[in-house]
């Protein structure tokens, strides 16, 4: 919106009415800004689309922008004519003859901002927070009200200034304690000390929850184990008796009663103890299994 606000012809002749019209209507379309200007190379304002101060010389989003050709970030900021809290980003413009002229900005407004996050949700346990590369506060999420305009740079100006994005157990502006994950304003998107946090002890409930499932998985995949095992040593630990009972099974053909079979053939089985499980029960030849006694 900005590179297309510096190439309006009304921006460019530096025509106060002209372009003053032109960035009210322009503003319309965009309820996210609280303003957008023009000022000159000295910071003198031109052209607003509504009431403003006079000059912007003296803010950090005009000398940034004045010292080089590209987007410019401001700081947290309250409109001494309105009292509305706003955030600049500004952008260079040219004449016709691509001479430098002066710098168009707009004010994103900070309330517009705290609404927007909000459309993504947030637990009731969790935070995020936005500050500006000074430690402002300019969008935090819960309780924006509370929080907007306040510095944490007192407690967080070691990870503020660092270089690596990362994670700390920090206790928040509103007294609570939280694991944040943050990006430093070094860092792309930058100018920006981005975080969200979520209260430790919930976090570590949690933790816990998952922990105590995860034990008794194992237990009942023990049980299971032990389960299998048992039934896998009885069925290789005993195999010939099903041979028994199936040979006595054919004591009719000899005359004799399945029932007097089992019992003699079971009675006579002989055990070697130092062969291997499977082999210690040897069969009984399937006549004498069915001799009569």
């Amino acid at each position: 919106m900005l590179l297309v606000t510096a190439q309006l012809e009304a921006v460019k002749l530096r025509e106060p009415e002209a372009c003053r019209t032109l960035l009210a209507k322009l503003k319309s379309h965009y309820p996210n800004y609280s303003q957008l200007a023009a000022a000159d190379t000295d910071g003198r304002i031109f052209c607003a689309s509504g009431p403003t101060a006079a000059s912007v010389a003296d803010q950090p989003f005009f000398t940034r922008a004045m010292a080089h050709n590209g987007l410019a970030v401001g700081n947290y900021w309250v409109d001494p004519s309105t009292g509305q809290k706003m955030i600049h980003f500004a952008q260079q413009f040219d004449d016709s003859n691509a001479r430098l002229e002066g710098v168009v900005f707009a004010g994103l407004d900070l309330a517009w901002l705290s609404e927007h996050l909000k459309e993504n949700g947030l637990p009731a346990t969790s935070s995020k927070l936005i500050a500006d590369r000074k430690g402002n506060i300019i969008a935090r999420l819960p309780h924006p009200e509370e929080f907007v305009g306040k510095n944490i740079r007192g407690t967080h100006e070691r990870i503020m200034d660092g270089g690596e994005a990362g994670w700390e157990e920090v206790t928040g502006v509103d007294g609570i304690t939280r694991i944040f994950g943050y990006v430093p304003p070094s860092l792309p998107p930058k100018d920006f000390f981005l975080s969200i946090g979520e209260a430790k002890a919930e976090g570590f409930a949690a933790i816990d929850s998952a922990t105590w499932r995860g034990a008794a998985f194992i237990l009942a995949g023990l049980w299971a184990a032990l389960f299998v095992a048992w039934a896998g040593r009885r069925l290789v630990s005993s195999p010939t008796e099903g041979l028994l009972w199936a040979a006595a099974d054919q004591c009719p053909l000899y005359g004799l009663r399945s029932s007097s079979c089992r019992k003699q053939s079971l009675e006579r089985r002989e055990v070697s103890p130092s062969a291997p499980a499977f082999q210690r029960v040897k069969p009984t030849p399937l006549r004498w299994a069915c001799r009569p006694r």
